[in-house]
Formats: structure tokens, sequence, C-alpha cells
């Protein structure tokens, strides 16, 4: 059940894609490529032997499932909402990352990067056997531009 908080967060989102939908009209944008989280699609399902997909969400109340990951949900289908709502003037494509590894730009890296560089310097005492899906930095680069550029992407 989302919460009063939620239903704010999710407004307020909105309004924020109305704002971004006017400059996008101005400068004659016609596709947004939003880099979202596999947490928002992906944490409900427990069956590993099936694919998750674009019809796929994550339940906001999954045991377990951190604000961040339920705040990229909110995010993402307050996205979606606004796109069905603006008719046409503007196509949405998302991609769902996991952890992204790869050269940084500056000396700031990312939590991902902190798990790998502890495991590669035998940091941990103990290693949990979870999986973990991993997406090297350069091919999200290349999957944006696709999405933003390939037609068959939009929506």
């Amino acid at each position: 059940m989302p919460t009063r908080y939620d239903k704010e967060f999710k407004q307020n989102i909105i309004n924020l894609y109305k704002q971004g939908e006017s400059a996008a009209q101005l400068a004659h944008v016609k596709r947004v490529v939003m880099t979202a989280n596999f947490g928002a699609i992906g944490f409900s399902n427990h069956d590993q032997t099936s694919i998750t997909t674009e019809a796929d969400w994550t339940d906001p109340n999954e045991k377990g499932l951190s604000a961040y990951e339920k705040f990229k949900l909110i995010a993402e289908q307050a996205a979606w909402q606004f796109i069905e709502q603006s008719h046409g003037s503007l196509e949405l494509t998302t991609i769902n990352l996991v952890a992204i590894m790869g050269p940084a730009l500056d000396a700031h890296v990312s939590g991902s990067s902190d798990l790998l560089k502890n495991l590669l310097n035998g940091r941990p005492k103990m290693i949990s056997n979870i999986p973990l899906n991993l997406i090297d930095v350069r091919d999200v680069a290349d999957l944006h531009i696709r999405a933003l550029t390939a037609p068959h992407t939009g929506g």
C-alpha cells in the first residue's frame, strides 16, 4: 500500500517531468532515455528461471527493498504515467541497470566499485553466495546512444 509520502513524491516527480517537457519542446526533443534501476522492475521476480521484462514491476512493499530502490521504482512509474499523459509529444525509453563497473571519470567511485575492490583486496572475511549482475560503464554509454537513436526503442 503506497504511503502518503510515496504519493506526494510521485506527484512531485510528475511535476518535474512537466517542467522538463516544456524545455524538451523548445529544444525539439523527441525521445528521453531514463537511466533507471533494476530494483524498479526486478526485485519481486523470485523465479530465477524467468526473464524480467518491461511488464514486471517491483512490489513497493517488497521485504528488504531499500528507500533508494523504492523511489527509483516510483520515479520510473511516474515517468511512464507522465509519458501516457503527454499524448505522444515525447517518447520514453528506460535502461534498468544493475551494478556498473569500469573506469571512473574522477576519484569518486560507486558502492559497486567498492564491493569489487574489497573482493580483490581480500578484505571481506566471508563472501556471500549472492548473484551479482554487472555491466561495464562503456556498455552503459553504448546502450544510451542506441536507445536514443534506434527507431524501435521508443516506448
